[in-house]
């Protein structure tokens, strides 16, 4: 029923900071990280060599200096730097958490370089197509709504998906779809 009153929860993150959500997106943000738990224990591994993480990310870091000069912002770049180590690190699952206009497309841009230095290519999706295409304008990440990826599954096309492929969810405590066992691995 649209006018049923969601309950909402109030929680405090570990940096002290406050979060209002509601009690079914937190269900479902917990039901994304048990899959992702065991996915990880399951064992594939889309490790990157830590040299070409380092050089990758020094080549960024010196065009996005050369690109803002002055604006550059080192705190920011300190932090989505860690990012795209704990993403890389992950070796399979990877959570990047953050606030609108924190660096989490600089983050996935970045670690789409990375990757694909290290040979694997990169699909995203998100439950909107404006969110899909902005992922793929701004990160760089070839991208579609969760319906478009389905229905290319149903005609039987692969999307160009393989064994050497990481694939982005934007929003994806958002995206109902997760539970299709294409993309959540149920």
């Amino acid at each position: 029923d649209r006018n049923a009153k969601t309950p909402l929860l109030f929680l405090k993150d570990k940096h002290g900071e406050h979060w209002l959500t509601s009690a079914e997106l937190r269900r479902k943000e917990e039901v994304l990280v048990a899959r992702a738990e065991n996915s990880v224990r399951q064992g594939t591994s889309h490790a990157v060599p830590k040299e070409v993480a380092d050089r990758v990310i020094a080549e960024e870091e010196a065009r996005m200096r050369a690109e803002y000069g002055s604006k550059f912002k080192e705190a920011a770049w300190q932090d989505q730097q860690a990012a795209i180590r704990k993403v890389l690190e992950s070796g399979n699952i990877a959570l990047t958490v953050g606030r609108a206009g924190t660096g989490k497309t600089t983050t996935f841009s970045v670690a789409r370089k990375v990757y694909e230095a290290a040979g694997y290519n990169l699909k995203g999706t998100s439950q909107g197509t404006i969110a899909a295409e902005g992922l793929g304008r701004e990160a760089g990440i070839e991208s579609m709504n969760v319906a478009q990826w389905k229905a290319q599954w149903a005609k039987g096309k692969s999307g160009g998906i393989d064994d050497r492929t990481i694939f982005v969810v934007d929003e994806a405590a958002l995206v109902d779809a997760l539970r299709d066992h294409r993309l959540g691995g149920a």
